[in-house]
């Protein structure tokens, strides 16, 4: 019932763009990775879908889920492409928002089979992750070897020069060759260390929450042989838990905002938990705070003045165990006012 109301829901919205000029281009920037022209319409569509299913609960967190398969296949194609990843922060981040709205979820059946969900999709970009590996640790080309060139019966007296242009060939071909086998080195290390990520959230999701063991309470003396013995018990060390990382929503790191422009920014945080006190700044002012996610709005002065360009965003966790971590996005200041233009 709950996947029919989802369905239902997104197919009214796709049939209100249809219906909108020029919403064609939708189709085509659906297959658009990061760095096309189209991504960020791709985007744009995403979030309106988003916001139009806020009031079911359900169904946002199980497309918040869709969301994050969605930046999931996008760096996994960019990764078998051999294109550079910069930063898989906005899968880490869809990730979260998607647990996030999982958590909201008042059925412990739906919320638990929205979990597995989830865990089902990390694990199917897991294994094609492996096999992308794989395939670079499995290079078709090879190095090269050098041709011995015949012995000669020639007088020792008078000794010709060997020519070199073949060796300088063979050379080249195998410093051509080590270049690959660097760059699909490092291929395979920026893999790996996104596999190992995505197992962390992955264990951090299938982890049953630990139940408090009893502890028997140890008799302080024990009479032995007439002489009283004091028993003591060695404490078990309690892991300390990942740390609690912050990532943006929105806006998007770089993006222009012209004085006067009103701004959304939307925080949360990765591995979070109740202790948790997310902070987000502007040039080192306090806007607002929260736990696992923090919702701001601020208008960009029209007598805002910056030297570099840019204003600073910055979202700040200060975790149970007191430890702090942050995060800092750049957002430029556009020459032009939009004193009448939403940021939202």
């Amino acid at each position: 019932m709950l996947e029919y109301r989802r369905v239902a829901e997104i197919a009214t919205w796709v049939g209100l763009f249809l219906l909108i000029p020029g919403t064609a281009l939708g189709y085509f920037a659906e297959g658009s990775l990061p760095g096309n022209p189209l991504y960020s319409l791709k985007r744009g569509i995403e979030q309106i879908a988003l916001t139009a299913q806020s009031f079911n609960s359900d169904a946002k967190a199980l497309y918040e889920v869709e969301l994050a398969s969605q930046r999931l296949s996008e760096s996994t194609k960019l990764l078998a492409s051999n294109e550079p990843v910069y930063s898989f922060d906005d899968v880490y981040a869809q990730i979260a928002a998607a647990r996030i709205s999982i958590s909201t979820i008042s059925d412990p059946t739906e919320k638990k089979l929205a979990e597995q969900k989830l865990v089902d999709t990390i694990s199917l970009y897991q294994e094609q992750l492996s096999n992308i590996q794989s395939a670079d640790a499995n290079p078709v080309n090879k190095i090269p070897t050098s041709t011995p060139v015949p012995a000669t019966h020639t007088n020792t007296s008078s000794p010709t020069a060997t020519p070199t242009s073949n060796n300088n060939n063979n050379n080249s071909s195998y410093s051509n060759s080590n270049d690959n086998r660097s760059s699909s080195n490092d291929s395979s290390n920026q893999i790996s260390d996104f596999n190992n990520q995505l197992q962390d959230i992955k264990n951090n999701l299938t982890s049953p929450t630990p139940s408090p063991e009893p502890t028997a309470t140890p008799t302080p003396f024990q009479q032995e042989n007439n002489a009283a013995i004091q028993i003591t018990s060695t404490p078990t060390p309690t892991p300390t838990p990942a740390s609690h990382l912050p990532f943006f929503t929105y806006p998007a790191d770089l993006q222009k905002f012209g004085k006067g422009q009103r701004v959304t920014i939307v925080a949360g945080v990765l591995n979070g938990s109740k202790g948790d006190t997310l902070t987000i700044y502007v040039d080192n002012n306090k806007l607002c705070s929260g736990t696992y996610a923090a919702t701001c709005y601020w208008t960009v002065p029209n007598h805002y003045n910056t030297n570099s360009g840019y204003f600073t965003v910055t979202a700040t966790v200060v975790d149970s165990y007191g430890r702090t971590t942050s995060k800092s996005i750049y957002l430029y200041l556009a020459s032009w006012n939009q004193s009448n233009h939403n940021g939202d």
